[in-house]
């Protein structure tokens, strides 16, 4: 009897939990630049969870900052600025829901995070800098801090590197 109870109540403040979660996901990610006509996007839910801008430094999870995620290979430390030449893509991260979850009202994805993403064409390597205070695109990057790490660059992770540069080369880039 006592789990029903228990149950019952846990089901009762679910529905009223799930608007929340619906309201804080990314759903998209458009990378511009080099060559491109239009903005490469991606949806695919799979990979906006890997590449999530609420994940590694600056998020904590049990009150434990994490050391992995978003689209940055933290381990690697801040990276020297890298070359001029390298071909340049403005990434840009954005939140809402899904017209079918539970509780989404639908509306306009909201812009929340934008980075700078460079590509040696020579060895693959991206970098990814991430705006200081005082430049127009930390503004947007209000929704996620990294504790200090803006105004500098990183490598950028193998997974974002090995995701986005194929779909990049089919649309056209440099």
């Amino acid at each position: 009897m006592r789990n029903s109870l228990w149950a019952i109540a846990v089901a009762g403040f679910l529905p009223a939990a799930l608007p929340l979660q619906a309201a804080h996901q990314l759903i998209r990610i458009d990378v511009e630049g080099s060559g491109l006509s239009e903005p490469v996007s991606i949806t695919n839910r799979d990979a906006l969870r890997d590449f999530s801008v609420w994940s590694g430094p600056g998020a904590y999870a049990e009150g434990v900052e994490e050391t992995e995620g978003f689209i940055i290979d933290w381990r690697a430390g801040p990276s020297p600025a890298p070359p001029e030449g390298l071909v340049r893509y403005e990434a840009r991260f954005f939140e809402g829901c899904y017209r079918m979850d539970y509780g989404c009202h639908g509306g306009d994805p909201a812009l929340v995070y934008v980075v700078r993403y460079l590509v040696d064409p020579a060895t693959g390597q991206g970098f990814v800098y991430l705006p200081a205070p005082g430049e127009k695109a930390f503004e947007t990057n209000h929704t996620m801090w990294r504790g200090g790490r803006e105004g500098r660059w990183f490598r950028a992770s193998k997974d974002w590197d090995g995701y986005v540069q194929p779909m990049l080369r089919a649309a056209g880039a440099q």
